[in-house]
């Protein structure tokens, strides 16, 4: 007689949490043997609510131990089986959802009467329930809240074992200001993860680091104040191009097999034309047709993040998963964009946000020119309108008449390099730049001739050229830098 397979057997960080009966209680109970069944047979339907997201949990698959009954709750959650043999049994769910949690979810033991019809209402546990149950209480002690999930290979869809998950968040300190904290956890040889004692209110960004690869960023956010789910692939197939400098500091450039094709839209569905493409953390570069389709290939595997820039509209970061097996298929949504920067943004925050990308720092070395502030030319024409007049570059007409090319000043190296929120700018036409980043949204800029440029501004391959690096209000406020 076949029992509950070893998923459930093994993966219980609840320890074989139950679930809510037709009583209506939920409580943790120990394993029992499967019982044998009686005479006779009951019909049974029921319902499974997903208590974390408060409404039904729609494709998870219902088991009934000692038995191969198997069904798969609809959109509303709910499910039947018919001939459930007469007697004392468990029942088990299973779900992507449960998965990300690393939990088991087993009922407690219910006897079904032959000949009897049955009703069994059961829930996924709420999210103070799952953190009470994950976290020990000296890490709750902290902070109420934890941030869980699983990480995987992209290509194989196993676990990614000795991952490393790095979570970057601000903290409120005696409630004057925001302090930066950097929390780390290696996964478990089943991929999962788990970061307790975090603040109820925590809006952060995570990345996942293996064998010298490193994912994209993405966005992480305790919203109901105990818990934050974030599952992450990270391919072991990726090549690496990297650069080291003479002190030693390096940067890392990812490609590999994977695509993405994709269609770039507006907010009310129409396509958008013209809107540029890129992946953090590679050269890949597209820009959208007519239709809004694109396509990137050559990517690397695992999670990864696209940022698409068109003027007119605010730039977006949208999170993807690629794989080597398949194309990655997307559609993304373009708000229109409103200047916000002088309403919203304080002088404490930007210069708490340009900390954390490493700007305040540089500033302080003096080894380059320096733009923030009040010194930058928000009503200017176009980007490279803002750099007009600064030391060791100048600005010449584009060859399609409309905008300008940065070139460096006499005795200065005859390439320039552009980079926009830490990534490399990859040029399709002279002076492109002009055609997808809005002065209103800069936060600050940096210039470096070619005797002092920063490490991490030196592109694969080497190269001294002059060099531009552009912060913007989206990047400054929002982003943080992850380091491994």
């Amino acid at each position: 007689m076949p029992h509950f397979p070893a998923f459930i057997r093994r993966a219980s960080l609840l320890a074989a949490l139950a679930v809510v009966t037709a009583a209506g209680t939920a409580a943790a109970q120990t394993p029992v043997p499967a019982a044998a069944p009686g005479a006779g047979y009951a019909n049974l339907r029921g319902t499974v609510f997903d208590s974390l997201n408060g409404g039904p949990l729609v494709g998870a698959s219902i088991r009934v131990e000692g038995t191969e009954l198997n069904a798969v709750t609809g959109a509303d959650g709910q499910f039947t089986l018919d001939s459930v043999p007469a007697g004392e049994r468990r029942m088990a769910v299973l779900h992507p959802l449960l998965d990300t949690l690393g939990i088991a979810m087993v009922s407690r033991p219910l006897t079904f009467t032959a000949g009897t019809p049955a009703v069994v209402n059961l829930a996924v546990p709420n999210a103070e329930q799952i953190a009470g149950a994950l976290c020990p209480a000296a890490q709750r002690a902290r902070g109420p809240a934890a941030l869980i999930g699983f990480v995987k290979d992209p290509d194989t869809g196993g676990p990614a074992v000795g991952a490393k998950v790095s979570l970057v968040y601000y903290e409120d300190q005696l409630g004057v200001r925001k302090v930066p904290r950097v929390r780390e956890i290696v996964a478990d040889s089943l991929g999962r993860y788990r970061i307790c004692g975090l603040p109820s209110n925590m809006d952060g960004k995570v990345q996942v680091f293996r064998g010298g690869i490193s994912s994209g960023e993405v966005p992480a956010a305790v919203q109901n104040g105990f818990l934050a789910l974030q599952s992450f692939s990270i391919g072991s197939n990726v090549r690496v191009a990297t650069v080291t400098d003479t002190a030693g500091k390096s940067k890392r450039v990812y490609s590999g097999n994977a695509s993405v094709v994709g269609k770039v839209v507006s907010r009310a569905g129409q396509p958008l034309a013209g809107a540029r493409v890129t992946m953090d953390g590679t050269t890949a570069v597209a820009v959208s047709r007519a239709n809004g389709d694109f396509v990137l290939d050559s990517l690397p595997s695992g999670t990864q993040s696209l940022t698409v820039r068109k003027l007119g509209y605010s730039a977006t970061y949208f999170p993807v998963e690629t794989s080597a097996s398949a194309p990655q298929r997307v559609t993304i949504s373009m708000n229109d964009f409103v200047p916000t920067l002088a309403a919203m943004r304080t002088e404490a925050q930007a210069i708490q946000g340009l900390q954390m990308v490493g700007y305040t720092d540089r500033k302080v070395t003096g080894n380059g020119v320096y733009l923030d502030g009040n010194k930058l030319d928000h009503q200017a024409s176009g980007f490279t309108e803002m750099l007009r007049g600064v030391p060791g570059i100048r600005l010449t007409p584009a060859t399609d008449g409309l905008h300008y090319r940065i070139v460096p000043t006499r005795g200065q190296s005859g390439c320039v390099n552009i980079y926009l929120d830490g990534n490399l700018w990859q040029q399709v036409t002279p002076g492109d730049i002009d055609a997808f980043v809005q002065p209103e949204e800069v936060a600050a800029i940096e210039v470096y001739t070619t005797s002092n440029i920063p490490a991490e501004f030196i592109p694969p391959g080497g190269g001294q050229c002059t060099t531009v690096v552009a912060w913007t209000s989206f990047t400054a406020d929002k982003r943080q830098k992850i380091k491994p």
